[in-house]
This record gives structure tokens, C-alpha cells and sequence, in this order.
């Protein structure tokens, strides 16, 4: 078995981020040797509110600790992490810094930040993608005034990126390690990677159900695909779903006898569409897309798959058709600024168009409903694709997604299959596809309980009792809870 040696970085707040290290360090069959760096005092990971700038974050931690906790989790790990393997620390705030920050701030469109080079350097392709965070859509325009905003995100961006680069030029590790790839310090982490040709690793958790933490691992951003199509062939090799069983996994995760969605009640699709012919496209959240990439050194390329171009080339298609389109945002009841300003770019993107009716992502309109309604339905790498597939509905992909690789006929991501498909009237050759069983066997094995680091009550039983254990490789260890609510540390 090759060794590995790796640099763990603490990019995340919060006590399951470390937690998620401290599992990854203990069961890891091919660490040779690892370091560790704690960069919690960097983290800008829209929307949530960043790391405070006076007090630094590591400072706090250690205060709170000292003053509410027997024994805190982060002083423990840290001393465990200092007795195996090496601790680093952070590189200061350079004139290259400055030069790139100032010119980076000048950059306050999408289009002028994906071009943004310095010295042969890509830094704007890879912020992009924690300002695709904030503002919710790939595609931006934003004012010169409000965009200097970013001043503090592009900062943090690059002391990660000098902090990173200058360890790895003096240190022989093969893969970082990151809790998220998509923050200031995750995307400044994966470009130093990028440039030294090193591997990725990003480690997540599913967070639905707080009290049981999860632990997910595979190289490169957890969004990406081409990674996760590897993940998915991993996975499954080792699934013990069959088709009908997967058919009843998907129906019970996506609640379909279900009467409300989001705590609405479920709505009929609009009456007109049922008396016209129509072609639906089902978009994704672009707050999850991706320009980082891939974390694999010989294919450190971007993922150039763009839903708004893609839209555009079906509306031009449909254009000599009798066909109307219908574009159903991906649902978003949370009406936060995110929500508005994709809801917002979608309207101005089509408000030219003819024969387009846009289904909001605040709108609880059965999806379903309206793709079986539909004469043809194309996805930009929503799960929904599995949705329909399972119910039999015939829904091709226009990018590829990670359980996509389980039916290439489904596969449509050039003008000419656009094109035939639509023109041609052609459908797949069975409406019934691996795609589901694909994503439903992803779905149920995507992360996997922590056997030995778990977090619970000291007390079952008792309520009233302060005292939390960890139970871990090396000692059971008691964490009391505070009483106030300024205790920080996320379980």
C-alpha cells in the first residue's frame, strides 16, 4: 500500500469540522506522515457570517475554553495532532497580496474575474467560486462601490493561498486536506495545490441530522463531477440496493405522497400549460457550482459546463418549433438574498425571450406533474433526473452529473444531440434507466457514521447535566456546556 503524506487544514469552525480531521488522521490507512494547520481565523464561507476580524478566532476558541470547558475538543485534538505530526503557521499578509487584492477588487463582473491572471496566476477562476456562495449565480454584474465589499474575502483568499503555497514549497506532502473547498480559505488552499500539483482531499459531513455526525471523503470539490463519477463506481461496488429497492429509497427520501413542499401545499401545474406543447428545463442551485479543480494533478482542469449557456442554445432550438419553454427554478423557500438574485438573473436573462414562462424557485408547483406533462425535459444536474427516472419519465441530462455516467443514451450535452432531440422528436431508448439506481445507492452510502468518535450525553437520562463525553481512539474525554449563548463551538 503507497504511503501518503498529508497536510490537514482546519478551514471550518466549529467542533465537527474537527472532529471530521481528527476521524480522517485516526483512519487513514495510508498516512505516512501529516501536518496540521489551524486556519479558523480566515474562514469567509458565504452566507454565513465570517471569522471576526478584532478578535482573532483561534484567540476566542481558546478563551471560551478556557472560561466554560473541563477539557475542550479543540485543545485536545490540537495536542494529539502536535504529538504525531508537524504544526504549521500562518504566513503573513505580503506586497504580492496587496497587488493581487487591489486588482482582483477591480474585477466586479464574472466574466472580468474568470480572465483575472497575475503573473501566470489563475487567482480570479478560483475565487469565483466563493463569490458564486454569496451572490447565488455563476453569472454576476455587480456595482464598483459594493463590489470593494469583497475586500475582506479576497484578503483571507490570499493569506490562505501564501500560507499553503509556502508550506508545501517547504514541505514534501502529496495531498491537502480540507474540511470545504468552496470558502476564502478552501479556494485559496486549492490553488496552492493547484500550482505545486498536489492532490485534493475535501471532507463533509450531512449535517440534517446534527446529533449524528457523518463523514464523507473523496478527492476534489464534493460538488464536482468528475470526481464523483469515481466515487459513484466505488460505490456501487459495495451497494446492496436493487433496482425496485432504490425505486422505494428515492419515494421515501423525496416524500411523493407528500402534500406540502417547504411547508406550502403542493400546487397543480398553471392550466394553461396543460393545453399547450411545451419543453420544461429544471435548473440547479448555482450557489453549489464549482470552478475549482478537479484535485487530481494530471487533470487539474475547470469545469466549463454553463447552465445559462446551455438554456440559451434549447431557447435558439425552440425557436423553430411550436414548442413554449418552461424553466422551473430549483425550489428555494429560504427568501434570502441568494434566492432573490438568482430569481432576478433568470428573469433578465429570458425577459426578451418569446414563449418562455419562468416557475420561481419560491413557487411549490409539482415538479413532477409538470415534467410529465412535458413533450421533452432537460436537467442541469439536478437530482431530479433520478426523480423522474424512477418514475419512468424520460429526462436527459445537459451536463454530466456524477450517477449520469449510468446512462450515456440520457446524456445530451452537445448543440447537435440538443438539437436531434428536439427536432427529431427523439426520446431514450428506455424510459427506465441506471440513473436512479445509481443515485440512490450514491444518496444511502454517501457518508457513514463515525464508529468510534461520537458525541453524546454523559447522561441519557438527565437533561440538567452539563457534561458532554467524547468517546476516541486514545481516551474518553468530559466537554461541559456552557450556559450562555455565546458558546461558539457547533457540534
Amino acid at each position: 500500500m503507497n504511503k501518503t503524506n498529508y497536510l490537514l487544514i482546519r478551514n471550518i469552525r466549529g467542533n465537527w469540522p474537527l472532529r471530521l480531521l481528527y476521524e480522517f488522521s485516526h483512519n487513514t490507512p495510508t498516512i505516512r506522515t501529516f501536518g496540521y494547520i489551524n486556519l479558523i481565523g480566515q474562514e469567509y464561507f458565504p452566507p454565513h457570517k465570517p471569522a471576526r476580524l478584532l478578535i482573532s478566532a483561534r484567540l476566542l476558541e481558546k478563551l471560551i475554553s478556557k472560561i466554560f470547558f473541563i477539557n475542550p475538543l479543540p485543545r485536545f485534538v490540537e495536542k494529539n495532532f502536535a504529538k504525531e505530526g508537524k504544526i504549521h503557521k500562518l504566513e503573513r499578509f505580503n506586497l504580492l497580496s496587496i497587488r493581487v487584492v487591489l486588482k482582483l477588487l477591480k474585477m466586479n463582473n464574472s466574466e472580468k474575474l474568470q480572465n483575472m491572471e497575475y503573473r501566470g496566476i489563475p487567482f480570479g477562476q478560483f475565487i469565483h467560486t466563493t463569490l458564486i456562495a454569496k451572490y447565488g449565480v455563476k453569472h454576476f454584474r455587480i456595482n464598483r462601490v459594493q463590489f470593494l465589499s469583497n475586500f475582506n474575502i479576497f484578503m483571507r483568499f490570499l493569506i490562505a493561498f501564501n500560507t499553503i503555497l509556502n508550506i508545501l514549497n517547504k514541505y514534501n506532502y502529496d495531498t491537502i486536506v480540507l474540511i470545504n473547498g468552496r470558502d476564502s480559505v478552501g479556494v485559496g488552499s486549492q490553488l496552492a495545490a493547484f500550482i505545486k500539483s498536489v492532490n485534493v482531499t475535501c471532507l463533509e459531513n450531512d449535517l440534517s441530522k446534527p446529533n449524528i455526525p457523518k463523514f464523507g471523503e473523496w478527492g476534489g470539490n464534493m460538488h464536482h463531477w468528475k470526481v464523483r463519477e469515481f466515487e459513484m463506481l466505488k460505490t456501487l461496488e459495495t451497494s446492496n440496493l436493487t433496482a425496485a429497492a432504490s425505486i422505494d429509497f428515492i419515494k421515501k427520501q423525496f416524500s411523493y405522497s407528500s402534500r406540502t413542499w417547504g411547508g406550502r401545499e403542493i400546487q397543480a401545474i398553471p392550466s394553461q400549460l396543460l393545453r399547450q406543447d411545451y419543453v420544461c428545463f429544471f435548473t440547479t442551485s448555482e450557489k453549489e457550482t464549482t470552478t475549482c479543480p478537479t484535485g487530481i494533478p494530471t487533470e487539474n482542469s475547470f469545469d466549463n459546463f454553463d447552465q445559462s449557456q446551455i438554456l440559451k442554445s434549447i431557447y435558439q432550438i425552440l425557436n423553430q418549433t411550436n414548442y413554449q419553454l418552461v424553466i422551473r427554478l430549483h425550489p428555494n423557500f429560504s427568501k434570502t438574498r441568494v434566492a432573490r438574485n438568482e430569481m432576478n438573473y433568470f428573469v433578465s436573462l429570458t425577459k426578451s425571450w418569446k414563449n418562455t414562462i419562468i416557475i420561481g424557485n419560491e413557487s411549490s408547483v409539482d415538479s413532477y406533474q409538470l415534467a410529465m406533462h412535458s413533450k421533452l425535459n432537460f436537467i442541469f444536474r439536478s437530482s431530479i433526473a433520478a426523480e423522474l427516472a424512477c418514475r419512468g419519465l424520460v429526462a436527459f441530462h445537459t451536463a454530466p452529473a456524477f450517477w449520469s455516467i449510468l446512462c450515456p443514451d440520457k446524456v445530451a450535452v452537445s448543440q447537435n444531440q440538443l438539437t436531434d432531440l428536439i427536432l427529431n422528436k427523439k426520446r431514450s431508448r428506455t424510459s427506465h434507466s441506471a440513473d436512479f439506481f445509481g443515485f440512490a445507492s450514491m444518496y444511502q452510502s454517501h457518508g457513514k457514521e463515525f464508529k468510534k468518535f461520537k458525541f453524546m450525553p454523559f447522561d441519557e437520562g438527565s437533561r440538567d447535566k452539563r457534561v458532554r463525553k467524547y468517546k476516541t481512539y486514545v481516551d474518553d474525554i468530559e466537554l461541559e456546556i456552557p450556559r450562555f449563548s455565546i458558546y461558539q463551538f457547533r457540534e
